[in-house]
Parts: structure tokens; sequence; C-alpha cells
């Protein structure tokens, strides 16, 4: 693509391959980041919107108390929600692989915890009938990392110019 030739990975600025290389893959996490939390966070937010315990303040007509009423039986629940969880799950579990034993990024102990807790808490959050609860967790760290993907996008250098 020309224009992204043109401002983000130019030639005059990134004359080494390996640089472009890495400028290229940067660039498209950050993108993808950002299509898949904005996307996790608006589908979390539609399965859990009705639900009694979809606060008003997030849009819903409920309280987060009422998560707890009918614990562990689940009677809000409905396989749209089933199947994002599980993809949710798959998605973690596939980054804590990755991380552990194909690419390590960062810290490898700092994100190896952070990998190896999120897969450990969705998985037995599904086993212990909390998943519902953990719906909501999920669309709230997803909406978070949301702007988090977008304020680092802005930081890069052509964006500031």
């Amino acid at each position: 693509n020309p224009w992204v030739m043109d401002h983000f990975i130019r030639f005059d600025k990134y004359k080494d391959p390996n640089d472009r290389k890495r400028r290229c893959h940067t660039l498209a996490k950050m993108i993808y980041s950002l299509a898949y939390y904005m996307m996790s966070s608006t589908v979390a937010y539609l399965l859990i919107r009705n639900t009694s315990m979809m606060p008003s303040w997030l849009g819903g007509s409920g309280k987060c108390i009422n998560a707890y009423i009918n614990t562990p039986r689940l009677d809000e629940d409905n396989l749209g929600m089933k199947f994002f969880y599980m993809l949710t799950f798959g998605k973690n579990l596939n980054r804590l692989v990755t991380h552990t034993f194909i690419r390590s990024e960062g810290t490898f102990y700092e994100y190896l915890l952070h990998h190896g807790l999120a897969t450990f808490l969705i998985f037995f959050s599904y086993l212990t009938n909390f998943w519902l609860i953990g719906i909501f967790i999920i669309f709230i760290h997803d909406l978070s990392d949301f702007a988090l993907g977008a304020g680092r996008l802005y930081t890069v250098p052509p964006l500031l110019a």
C-alpha cells in the first residue's frame, strides 16, 4: 500500500530491512489489537446488556450484586455467551502457549504470569459457573485494552507530525 509506505514505513527513515520488518509487525499487531478489542467489547456488551447484573451506569437495568443471587445456578445464560467465553478462552490459551514456547514478548516472566492467570481464571470461572461474571470482567478489561491500544496508536511518530 503506497500510503502506508509513505507515512509509516518510509524508505528514508527505515532503510534497514530488519527495521522495516519490525515496524510492519508492530503496526499490524496494533491494528489487530484495536480491531479485536473493539469487536470483543461490543459482542460482550451485547451479550450481557439485558441481564439482571448489568448496572445502569453501563446501560443496563440491573445491579452487579444480582450476579450472586442464584449462584452457582445460571438463569440468564445462552449459547452465544458460552460460545464467546470459549473463544476468549482459546485466544488466551493461544497467547500463553505462543509466549511460552514460540515467541516471547516483553518481560518473559511478567507476560507468562499475565497470560497464565488470565487463562486459569477464564477456565476455572467456567468450571465453577461464574462465567457470566467472567464475561462482564472480560468486557470491562477489553474496553480498557481498546482505549490503551488507541493511545499507543496515537504515539506512532507519523501521527504526531
